[in-house]
């Protein structure tokens, strides 16, 4: 978004566990972390319970792994998104789902709106630069964010 510095909002790291069936999907259980996406660290942990509950847990479910860290090869995460966005600037809200290895850095896939619910754990979004400006974007061109037309979208 143009006046904000960083471009990149936000940041979670997913781990599935034998609660969400080992997917990473937040809503099935899975254990997430929110990252600093200035430095890559990951901590804060949380996780949906099957009862509705939301816990804090320090340790992995099943691994007994701590769940605080350092995203791997982060500088050059950053940048890839970074050179993305610049590439589709038109583009003004993406949410990218991306896998570190020491094999290189994959794209798994690159969402046109992604779900806003987790960030909104850490503070409201209206409140939080990044996304107060896009929200006010939003509400001066008197549109709702949705994600762009597709060929073939009638």
């Amino acid at each position: 978004l143009p006046g904000i510095a960083d471009p990149i909002a936000k940041g979670l790291v997913r781990f599935g566990c034998s609660a969400s069936k080992e997917v990473d999907n937040t809503s099935q259980g899975s254990v997430f972390c929110f990252i600093d996406v200035t430095t890559g660290s990951y901590g804060n942990p949380q996780q949906d319970t099957s009862d509705g509950r939301r816990i804090h847990p320090q340790e992995h479910p099943d691994t007994g792994a701590p769940l605080t860290g350092q995203i791997p090869r982060w500088k050059e995460v950053r940048q890839l998104i970074i050179k993305i966005c610049d590439y589709m600037p038109e583009l003004e809200y993406l949410g990218f789902d991306i896998a570190v290895s020491d094999k290189g850095i994959k794209i798994i896939e690159i969402n046109s709106l992604p779900e806003m619910t987790d960030y909104q754990i850490a503070g409201p979004l209206k409140k939080d630069p990044w996304y107060g400006k896009l929200w006010q974007r939003a509400v001066e061109k008197k549109q709702p964010l949705q994600p762009p037309s597709r060929i073939g979208d009638s």
